[in-house]
């Protein structure tokens, strides 16, 4: 009896599992991105770099830290990663890619950010 509620549980769980994350076959593999989708979640990533290397460059001078000044930068420009998040979505690449690319736009952004943030508040 045990082992068979624990069967059902595992396949109620697999099922909502399935609703909420969708079929894997509803999503495309990103080797099949098209050059001008590429370009549209380039540019995206791009505004987002632009958005945040602005932003912590603005609010540099009034903080102590500079990593205080790349998280006001990240957190102000949260819409243009939405954006891209978005954009991503809308072609139809599964969550888990899209997830990652973000993250990647994320960390890329801090790697450019701190050592031009750090430049600056060096040279006050």
């Amino acid at each position: 009896m045990k082992m068979l509620l624990g069967i059902l549980v595992a396949g109620v769980i697999a099922c909502a599992a399935h609703a909420t994350d969708g079929d894997a076959s509803d999503f495309r593999e990103p080797d099949t991105m098209t050059v001008d989708e590429r370009q549209a979640i380039m540019q995206r990533m791009n505004d987002y770099h632009g958005c945040v290397y602005r932003e912590a460059m603005a609010r540099v001078d009034q903080l102590p830290d500079i990593r205080q000044a790349a998280d006001e930068g990240m957190t102000a420009c949260q819409a243009a990663l939405d954006t891209l998040q978005e954009t991503i979505a809308s072609y139809r690449f599964s969550p888990a890619f899209g997830e990652q690319f973000v993250h990647h736009a994320q960390s890329r952004a801090v790697k450019m950010l701190l050592p031009e943030l750090s430049m600056r508040k060096g040279s006050q």
